[in-house]
């Protein structure tokens, strides 16, 4: 269910789509421990971000969602 709903904002199969969704966002809700989900996280400890792959991932979102 997590995965339709976030797919229905932004699906990265769609690159010309993007619903309002920039690397902005996701990096802040990285960095707010917004993402992943809480209640993810309660089923899958294993899936809590270190802050180096939180780096990882912030940069890689700006990489991949840069304009060219």
């Amino acid at each position: 269910m997590d995965v339709t709903r976030a797919r229905s904002k932004k699906n990265f199969s769609e690159w010309d789509v993007s619903n309002g969704i920039s690397a902005e966002l996701i990096e802040k809700k990285v960095k707010n421990n917004e993402m992943p989900k809480a209640r993810y996280l309660m089923l899958h400890p294993e899936a809590r971000l270190t802050q180096v792959e939180k780096d990882q991932l912030i940069q890689g979102i700006h990489q991949t969602l840069a304009k060219p």
